[in-house]
């Protein structure tokens, strides 16, 4: 399982008061962020990540998480390399 994220998605987000829009419902909803808010966003996106990385470690799923900060090329050889397919 690939991951690919953002680790600067919080700060992209901005602060004060925002309509965020579910990209697959449509659902809108008017929210104000804080840092105290945007420090908790962050946090649920790290534990979401180690949820993913956790289930895949039990069922023996290969897992690697990609930043977009990263070039995408140095991020498949990367991962290419830890798996032994590319030296």
């Amino acid at each position: 399982m690939l991951q690919v994220w953002d680790p600067d998605e919080a700060r992209r987000l901005g602060r004060g008061d925002l309509v965020l829009v579910d990209s697959e419902t449509g659902e809108r909803r008017e929210v104000t962020l804080t840092p105290e808010v945007l420090t908790r966003f962050e946090d649920a996106q790290r534990k979401h990540r180690q949820r993913a990385a956790a289930y895949c470690r039990q069922k023996q799923v290969a897992y690697a998480e990609l930043s977009i900060d990263v070039p995408w090329d140095e991020s498949v050889l990367r991962v290419l390399s830890r798996g032994g397919l590319v030296a």
